[in-house]
């Protein structure tokens, strides 16, 4: 991850076992005393996830051997070199991305935000910036704020492309931010 940091992630992941404290309060004050249970909860988890932040994509291919589940966060920071354009950065990683989901038989997700261009399409123009990210993948997701941050924060989830079954279908997910928790829902927040 580029995004945020490795203490951030931490926070947010403890946070959804942590009944009393927001991943915020828990990412504020490290001094923070949480339960036993959630200690627990968090390096059970630990031993099984590792959050890596600057990671380049370098590092991730000799690391994958290690992990079947591999994802990426802002994949446009990921420049080797200065001279690197985004789009020439973003071409490169996401081939050697799929590369090691082709050949490796890996998982890999890429998270990014889009351009400022693209806001408002829900289709595969999104990519544009980059054709590589329309052409390795075999699926492509957009999660927009339904709601705009209403008291019920509601995301929907539109498949642009998937080679393995339908795509432009959606779903909606209705999300507590303090806690990083989602569940599936309807369009107005309304469970399903």
């Amino acid at each position: 991850t580029y995004e945020i940091s490795k203490w951030q992630c931490w926070a947010r992941v403890t946070s959804m076992y942590d009944t009393e404290h927001s991943s915020v309060e828990i990412e504020t004050n490290r001094g923070l005393e949480l339960s036993t249970e959630v200690k627990a909860k968090r390096d059970y988890i630990a031993q099984r996830l590792k959050i890596q932040a600057g990671t380049t994509i370098e590092e991730i291919i000799r690391a994958s051997r290690n992990y079947d589940v591999i994802v990426v966060d802002y994949i446009q920071r990921m420049n080797e070199s200065s001279s690197d354009t985004e789009k020439s950065s973003i071409g490169r990683n996401i081939r050697q991305l799929g590369n090691l989901a082709r050949d490796k038989d890996k998982i890999v997700i890429v998270l990014s935000s889009i351009p400022r261009a693209a806001y408002g399409k829900d289709d595969l123009t999104i990519f544009k910036e980059c054709g590589d990210i329309e052409f390795c993948s075999q699926s492509c997701m957009k999660l927009k704020d339904i709601n705009h941050g209403g008291e019920k924060r509601v995301l929907g989830l539109i498949m642009l492309k998937n080679t393995r079954g339908q795509a432009y279908g959606e779903l909606w997910i209705e999300g507590n931010m303090l806690r990083n928790i989602f569940k599936e829902s309807g369009p107005t927040g309304m469970e399903d």
